[in-house]
């Protein structure tokens, strides 16, 4: 990811970063775990989002992420979730802003609740 938009304004030497709107933040992370189909974000990254969304507290917030933080009910695609959801739920239910999670992965429409928040899953 950091080779093919190096450059463009957004990410630099990270693969996660913020765009920063006068509406809202749109938070981007990066759960690619390496050698594993399941996701990861680490205390890296989950300690940069808690200062992003507190820096804008007053704003609503997108949380974007490719590995969903529940399970959608096929046991086969769950065992690819984000194996650190319950650290991120405790990230996202100290910011109340957080209008929408909006991950992917499964290549299923599903939608759910979490941390006070809902999660959109997107289709392929």
């Amino acid at each position: 990811m950091i080779e093919a938009f190096a450059g463009t304004g957004h990410v630099g030497d990270r693969s996660y970063y913020a765009l920063d709107y006068p509406q809202a933040s749109v938070l981007m992370l990066n759960s690619h775990q390496p050698g594993s189909p399941a996701g990861r974000l680490g205390p890296e990254q989950l300690d940069w989002l808690d200062a992003q969304l507190a820096s804008r507290a007053d704003l609503p917030a997108f949380v974007c992420l490719h590995h969903p933080p529940v399970p959608i009910g096929i046991p086969f695609l769950d065992g690819m979730r984000l194996t650190d959801s319950d650290e991120l739920a405790a990230v996202i239910g100290r910011h109340r802003q957080v209008v929408r999670i909006l991950a992917g992965h499964v290549h299923r429409s599903a939608t759910a609740s979490f941390a006070g928040t809902t999660v959109s899953l997107a289709p392929s």
